[in-house]
């Protein structure tokens, strides 16, 4: 245990020994109380959670005896404190390296806590932070909520929403534990208080609880949300899209929309139990700065919408001028390139081989004609030139024609030998052709691209590819896809999606598609769902997204409009292996007709001893 920071914190930490004992002998039963329940909250919930709990205290136009009440709770914590938690006491405002997940605060009234000296850089107020709030002074039990109210009002004003309130009432002297939830019964965003548990006279819970701070949802009265959506799919597909891009919007059933944000978002609905109002802009969704947005966080920043979703950038660099919930899917963002055949199919057959063999080639034509013209009457050759082109396409000579000499006849083999070569390596350059056609190489980097001069169709003007060799084209992926595609093939273009969005293009256009994509990512593309800054919805929202995440929930969506993983066969390094497994229908084919011929051997065998077998074998033929 530990002690630090302001002089009420040098008092609290002071002499661990017999004057931390002693003033707890001098407790009053009512101090003691609220003292141990303090420590009981904080040895089974908070300890279990953190290794560190901060202790700040402030008692604001309190009487000495309200003081002297507070220093002796904070000496009993201290004193009573697990061995796993550590306590670190301070009035001062803390630093950014000091802000702590779990506070517990001292105060006795609501002002006391709305002077503490707190404050959260606006770069970590997406953090999960945890209020635990002990008032000191004792109030009547008409006047508790109204304090409760107002101390979870100023947490919020701290964008701290994970807040719990420890009171003690006077009559009777119950130490109560109050909590809240986002909306009232009139589905309006507030802060609507309730009696989270008790301690009993003998110092225990009411009723037993798993975690201290209850999770952060909605009423379940089934309030009405408004939801911004971008239309892209595999994403968030929508069939009724035009009566969406309506001002009011509809309300949208499971059934209406389908992608993995569609279904994600339908789940959050039914389980937190609230409706949806969609609202489809009709403009394309951008961040371009806080006052420079389109399509739904537009709406977003206009007040129009409570969230919007639909293949939005969690990573996105200027996200803070919004909320964003936790991550639920990760993507590849790529440059997406047209592919083109190096050659014609047919050109290539009619030249299946390289200069050197076709030279090598016509030098031993040569070479036998010359050898043919010198030694025709020495060898005894018919018709030498007509053997050598019937030979040479693999028909069969006559036997009359064949040299009568063994010289004549051991150059005529080696003669076959070297076609049955050729013959055999022409068949193989065919069977590759047919199978996998040459295309040209496509850049492997960001800088190739830039040297090649490839023009990039976007959305927008980014910082990673030069703005002269960009075309901005306010489209959607789609439409960027067929311009691409449709271009002049003398044209180097190329544009950006996610890896996902184009195997949904391929598997949709796979007989006319000819777009594949480059292997180096641009970044690593994080899907969140966009909040107003600080928004009450993100925090519920956040712990149910991490549900689905743990439980598998999310990736089994996945699975489902992502069966199968795209693979460009354009490449040559994605081509299948030539194995056994390939041929095994064909082996089968052999072994039956083996089987067969042998049977049909065995029945004519057999039918020259019994004629009766003959007989019958003529008359099935």
């Amino acid at each position: 245990m530990a002690a630090a920071g302001g002089p009420d914190a040098a008092v609290a930490a002071a002499d661990f020994g017999d004057k931390i004992r002693i003033n707890a002998t001098k407790m009053d039963s009512f101090t003691e109380c609220l003292a141990r329940s303090v420590v009981y909250l904080a040895n089974n919930f908070i300890a279990t959670q953190i290794n560190t709990l901060v202790i700040r205290r402030s008692c604001l136009n309190c009487s000495y005896a309200l003081y002297e009440r507070q220093r002796k709770l904070i000496d009993y914590v201290l004193q009573h404190s697990g061995p796993k938690l550590a306590v670190h006491v301070t009035n001062r405002k803390p630093q950014v390296q000091e802000i702590s997940h779990y506070t517990l605060f001292v105060v006795n009234n609501v002002e006391a806590f709305r002077k503490q000296n707190w404050s959260v850089p606006d770069t970590m107020t997406e953090h999960n932070y945890h209020f635990l709030i002990v008032v000191s002074a004792r109030f009547q039990e008409s006047g508790i909520k109204g304090i409760v109210e107002q101390l979870i009002l100023a947490s919020f004003h701290m964008h701290v929403p994970n807040v719990i309130v420890v009171i003690q009432q006077t009559k009777p002297h119950d130490i109560r534990i109050y909590a809240h939830t986002f909306f009232d019964a009139n589905c309006m965003p507030g802060v609507q208080i309730y009696e989270y548990n008790r301690f009993n006279a003998s110092g225990r819970l009411v009723k037993s609880i798993f975690q201290l701070f209850p999770p952060l949802s909605f009423t379940g009265n089934h309030c009405t949300l408004r939801v911004s959506a971008h239309q892209v799919p595999p994403y968030f597909m929508m069939k009724n899209r035009k009566e969406a891009m309506t001002e009011k919007g509809i309300l949208l059933e499971g059934s209406e929309a389908r992608g993995i944000d569609a279904e994600l978002l339908v789940l959050l609905a039914k389980a937190m139990r609230f409706r949806i109002q969609l609202l489809m802009p009709n403009e394309s969704t951008q961040l371009y700065g806080e006052a420079n947005v389109s399509g739904c966080l537009a709406q977003l920043a206009a007040g129009k919408a409570d969230m919007a979703i639909g293949s939005l950038s969690g990573s996105d660099k200027r996200r803070n001028f919004f909320s964003i919930s936790a991550v639920y899917h990760q993507c590849y963002f790529v440059f997406v390139l047209r592919s083109q055949p190096a050659f014609n199919r047919s050109d290539h057959l009619l030249l299946p081989f390289r200069r050197k063999i076709w030279y090598a080639i016509g030098v031993l034509l040569l070479s036998l004609l010359l050898f043919i013209g010198i030694l025709r009457r020495q060898i005894l050759l018919n018709y030498p030139l007509e053997s050598l082109v019937v030979s040479s396409f693999g028909c069969p000579v006559a036997t009359q024609r064949l040299p009568t000499s063994c010289w004549g006849r051991y150059i005529f083999v080696n003669w076959l030998v070297l076609t049955l070569v050729l013959r055999c390596a022409y068949q193989a350059k065919l069977f590759d052709v047919l199978r996998a056609p040459q295309y040209t190489a496509l850049p492997q980097c960001l800088q190739e691209m830039i040297g090649q001069n490839y023009t990039l169709v976007s959305s927008s003007y980014h910082d990673f590819y030069p703005e002269h060799i960009t075309y901005r084209m306010n489209s959607t992926f789609q439409e960027r896809y067929r311009y691409v595609e449709k271009a002049a093939w003398d044209k180097r273009l190329a544009t950006i999606s996610l890896l996902n969005n184009l195997a949904y293009w391929n598997t949709r256009h796979r007989n006319t598609s000819s777009l594949t994509y480059m292997r180096e990512p641009i970044y690593l593309y994080q899907l969140a769902i966009y909040f107003p800054k600080h928004s009450l919805f993100k925090y519920a929202i956040d712990r149910k997204i991490n549900q689905l995440l743990s439980s598998g929930v999310m990736g089994h969506i996945e699975r489902r409009y992502l069966s199968a993983s795209y693979i460009d066969r354009r490449e040559g390094h994605h081509l299948p292996k030539i194995t056994n497994d390939i041929f095994v229908g064909v082996y089968k084919v052999i072994v039956v007709l083996f089987i067969l011929s042998m049977l049909l051997f065995i029945l004519e065998r057999l039918s020259m001893k019994w004629q009766g077998l003959g007989r019958i074998i003529e008359w099935m033929q």
